[in-house]
């Protein structure tokens, strides 16, 4: 019985050692995954090359060999498994490169990592970038570099920008030929920030950057809502400019009558208003201007004959007819008049 027992532990045992070298084997026959290109930069005589390393290592990472083609041919340099980042010397100005990575284990190396293009132009990196234009829709941005080596080379100018009365936002990007340090922008949207960045390549690791604030401008016209007289005033309300180009802070109400004063009343930043100026018993063209820094142009006019008149309701008793005449006198500056009679009451049946 007893032996029976040590031959079952035995078998037991080899059974399970033998499975377990079965699954070490699998693991390690699998050479790790791709690394993933981080960044790829221009340097002085050399390209500076970072990665991260492989989501499956499938064991201990030995090395990264790190590959440039161009032209000219291919060359390769290796690092240490604990390296992410190394410089490629010997590069030439003038000319594209392809750069790849790839890692190894025991069992060798993996799969080349996704490709990074780049032209390397020989440029030192640009420092400054400026804009400028003071209280204009125009402005300049000027970059302190020289022209490029490369024939045919390029600056390539890109930009984001908000429109800051109506938080619309967009971009846009140019080409500026190597021998120009300058960029303009003409008739820029107004009361925007824009960031424009300046870089040799398309890279954008390269770009420098700089932020301007455009002037404001007139804004579009508004429209008026309606108007209405009583009593010697003008009342009067508007809707704002769809374009307002800046920050509105005021409306100007102005007035003109072919047998009257003209004039005109501002108000602060509001839709409505009463205008006083205007003198009873005469017709009036009005209309509204809006004003940021600049003062739009007009909206399209209203007429309004301004009167000077209350309603006062009458009960007029009248025993010898027998009724009560309930009326309304509107009396007027230019004359007086009795008129609508509302509602007859008789006082007897």
């Amino acid at each position: 019985m007893g032996a029976t027992n040590t031959t079952l532990v035995r078998v037991h045992t080899v059974l399970f050692l033998e499975v377990q070298h079965s699954h070490a084997h699998e693991y390690s026959s699998a050479v790790p995954s791709s690394p993933k290109l981080v960044s790829v930069s221009e340097g002085a005589d050399f390209l500076s090359v970072t990665w991260a390393p492989p989501e499956e290592p499938n064991g201990i990472i030995l090395s990264y060999r790190v590959t440039r083609i161009s032209d000219t041919g291919e060359n390769a340099v290796e690092t240490d498994g604990d390296t992410l980042t190394t410089k490629l010397y010997g590069v030439v100005a003038c000319q594209n490169y392809t750069v790849t990575v790839a890692a190894s284990t025991s069992k060798g190396f993996g799969n080349e990592s996704n490709q990074w293009e780049i032209y390397v132009t020989g440029e030192a990196p640009l420092e400054t970038v400026k804009c400028s234009g003071e209280a204009s829709r125009n402005f300049s941005v000027t970059w302190d570099h020289g022209s490029v080596t490369c024939k045919d080379q390029n600056y390539h100018i890109t930009w984001n920008y908000t429109v800051l009365w109506s938080d619309d936002k967009g971009q846009g990007s140019e080409k500026v030929p190597g021998n120009e340090t300058t960029y303009n922008f003409l008739d820029a949207l107004p009361h925007t920030q824009y960031t424009v960045c300046v870089a040799i390549t398309k890279d954008t690791d390269g770009s420098v950057c700089c932020v301007h604030e455009t002037a404001e401008d007139a804004p579009s016209q508004p429209t008026i809502k309606d108007i209405s007289s009583f009593r010697g005033d003008a009342r009067i309300s508007w809707s704002p400019p769809e374009e307002a180009n800046g920050i509105v802070r005021n409306y100007n109400v102005s007035w003109e009558s072919a047998t009257a004063p003209s004039g005109i009343q501002t108000f602060d930043d509001v839709s409505e208003g009463v205008v006083k100026g205007p003198e009873a018993c005469h017709t009036y063209a009005f209309s509204v201007t809006a004003g940021t820094t600049v003062w739009g142009n007009r909206s399209e006019s209203r007429d309004l004959d301004v009167v000077n008149y209350g309603s006062l309701f009458l009960v007029l008793r009248l025993p010898f007819l027998r009724v009560n005449c309930l009326c309304t006198l509107v009396i007027i500056k230019c004359q007086i008049i009795l008129f609508l009679v509302t509602r007859i009451v008789h006082l007897f049946v």
